[in-house]
């Protein structure tokens, strides 16, 4: 009985961490750039997937069955302050260490987005990285995962139409 309370307790758990952080000393209180960061545990999105019908959102099952846990950041503030381009800076290089592939890279005059993945050579994503960075945001979302490239292409394919 302990280890089922034990384990709901850690599936149940995610963790919030929010802060402001002084983009310079110098700058008004309007230029402060905010952080959040959210942990979520691989159990929890394998929780989820428990509740989702089979034969109504295959793929989506299959999904969240195989994804792991994942890092979320979100920034906001002005892009053009020294701490915003500090963090996105980090994020970047983070990606890069984890020699991460691109899968997708948008860059329009207001936003760009990142989608990155690592594909060990057995059809299996097993890390991914987003990065989408606007005028204002950037959100920065890190996690591993044991997908089957054909079946999350078919997931694209079907909310796509």
């Amino acid at each position: 009985m302990l280890t089922i309370s034990f384990f709901t307790q850690f599936a149940m758990f995610s963790q919030l961490d929010f802060e402001v952080v002084d983009a310079d000393i110098f700058e008004e209180d309007n230029q402060k750039t905010r952080s959040l960061f959210i942990w979520v545990p691989g159990v929890l999105t394998k929780g989820v997937s428990l509740f989702i019908n089979k034969e109504e959102e295959p793929e989506l099952k299959h999904t969240l069955r195989f994804l792991g846990g994942m890092k979320i950041r979100i920034l906001e503030g002005k892009s053009d302050a020294a701490k915003w381009r500090r963090k996105t800076a980090r994020w970047e290089r983070k990606m890069n260490r984890k020699k991460l592939d691109d899968l997708l890279v948008v860059k329009n005059e207001d936003h760009t987005i990142h989608l990155k993945a690592g594909l060990p050579g057995n059809g299996k994503i097993k890390n991914y990285a987003f990065l989408i960075n606007t005028d204002d945001t950037a959100i920065f979302l890190l996690g591993k995962s044991k997908l089957n490239l054909k079946k999350l292409m078919k997931l694209v394919e079907k909310v796509s139409s």
